[in-house]
């Protein structure tokens, strides 16, 4: 599929209902509506100027929290996918626009840290990888599973665990909370 054209961006008033739920309505942004341009009209390429997907599950990583960092939907999308490809190639440009912006809003990040998931060692292979991303947002430290699988082109990102990162607009939980719930911090 090749995108040519403006597609409307929204700001998500996300709430974490339930661990299974996220209620997603969409909310312009104060100021009226953000434009979000994704010009690719050349043949079989994805959207925009991003990087291709890359031969190492670290370097997706990488370039996709980079591009979290940068508000860069464009190359988020080039990097997030199946065994098939990219799956801004497969489904509605509306519909990827709005998971990769839930994805920016969740991913949100000052640094992060990524170590292979020696826990799923019977998963990783030359096919599948997982990883544990530790994202550091102001004083929270939310670790976040990403399972990334190699296409033909090279690995993408195809699962994000994004009830693991907290809700950003909300203070992290202090470690007395936590400990009330029978929970432990991890900072």
């Amino acid at each position: 599929m090749i995108w040519c054209g403006l597609i409307l961006s929204f700001e998500y008033n996300v709430n974490f209902t339930t661990a299974l739920q996220i209620a997603q309505a969409p909310k312009a942004v104060a100021g009226g509506l953000a434009l979000l341009v994704f010009s690719a009209c050349g043949s079989g390429s994805a959207p925009g100027g991003g990087p291709e997907p890359v031969n190492d599950p670290g370097e997706t990583i990488g370039l996709f929290m980079d591009a979290v960092k940068a508000e860069d939907l464009v190359t988020m999308g080039r990097l997030w996918g199946t065994r098939d490809g990219p799956l801004v190639r497969r489904i509605e440009p509306v519909e990827a626009q709005r998971r990769l912006r839930l994805m920016q809003i969740y991913l949100k990040h000052d640094s992060y840290t990524a170590v292979i998931d020696e826990g799923q060692a019977y998963a990783n292979n030359d096919r599948e990888m997982h990883y544990r991303v530790t994202v550091v947002r102001q004083a929270c430290r939310p670790v976040i599973p990403f399972k990334l699988v190699r296409s033909r082109s090279g690995w993408l990102i195809e699962n994000v665990n994004l009830a693991e990162a907290g809700n950003p607009a909300r203070p992290c939980r202090t470690s007395q909370e936590l400990s009330r719930r029978g929970l432990r911090s991890i900072r």
